[in-house]
């Protein structure tokens, strides 16, 4: 029995050999793995159907100052067609600021420069329509709640909360606007590009403290999107040929996302649509 059991421990595979036989299996498998994740976590690519030949577009982030001075331009100019609005706002966690008009930063850049711009341009989109109007909010929008009593958080600010304000407010706007339109051909939806690694962003940590951002980059790179990917889904709403007709939806990942009735109720988006009637000075349009 000792004999059969040193035997078994002689002839027994060096680990060392092992590992080198293997390790190449490990790696690659392990890259596999990584790569997969990646490639999931930065979500499909959209394929559009129509092309944009002869169309009008028009892609902005702007507030609600320059929104109206891109607006008024664009009234001046020759061309008399807008077949494409895509609000693409993005501030996001920034410190407690002010625009000015007075407003909360993130309110003012995020939700009410896309109702200034939009309200501005209805008639143009109108007038060429079939067009399409595109409105970028994000899944911060699920916690989001509108503080009508004080808009701007004075004396309770906090980044987060006033950035999911300032999307849930881009939502519910959408929702408002697709039935306004209703009898139209103009269409209007709503986006979530995800977590994208975007100046979006320029505020949080790990973009303004160096060590933060070569520590966490590898991390950063794995769980962000990139603008390019962030970006399929708005191409997709603006180019899908299913989608001809299609209002008043929210998408991510190039679906749509069934929305919270309570939260985005119709009395919820009236009150906040007359809101904003007054805080930009704009009389009720239809």
């Amino acid at each position: 029995m000792a004999r059969d059991m040193k035997d078994f421990i002689e002839n027994m595979p060096n680990p060392d050999a092992i590992f080198r036989s293997w390790w190449p299996i490990l790696i690659a498998v392990g890259t596999g793995v990584i790569y997969a994740l990646r490639t999931w976590l930065r979500g499909p690519k959209c394929v559009g159907g129509r092309k944009l030949n002869g169309k009008t577009a028009v892609v902005t982030g702007a507030n609600s100052g320059i929104g109206k001075a891109i607006a008024m331009e664009f009234a001046r100019r020759e061309e008399q067609h807008l077949h494409l609005l895509v609000n693409n706002a993005g501030v996001n966690m920034c410190p407690e600021a002010k625009t000015s008009d007075n407003f909360e930063l993130q309110l003012g850049v995020n939700y009410l420069g896309t109702f200034l711009l939009t309200e501005l341009l209805l008639d143009k989109l109108r007038a060429s329509a079939p067009s399409r109007i595109i409105n970028t909010s994000a899944a911060a929008a699920n916690l989001g709640e509108i503080n009508f009593d004080n808009i701007s958080l004075t004396g309770q600010y906090s980044p987060g909360t006033a950035f999911a304000q300032s999307k849930y407010a881009v939502l519910l706007y959408t929702l408002h606007l697709s039935e306004r339109l209703k009898e139209t051909q103009v269409t209007v939806n709503a986006v979530n590009p995800g977590v994208v690694n975007s100046k979006a962003h320029r505020h949080m940590p790990f973009k303004n403290n160096s060590f933060i951002r070569i520590s966490f980059g590898p991390f950063v790179w794995f769980l962000m999107k990139t603008c390019e990917d962030g970006a399929q889904v708005t191409i997709f709403c603006a180019t899908a040929e299913e989608l001809e007709g299609v209002s008043g939806k929210y998408f991510k990942d190039c679906q749509e996302v069934k929305l919270d009735e309570q939260k985005t109720s119709k009395e919820l988006q009236e009150k906040l649509y007359k809101a904003t009637l007054q805080w930009t000075k704009m009389e009720k349009g239809d």
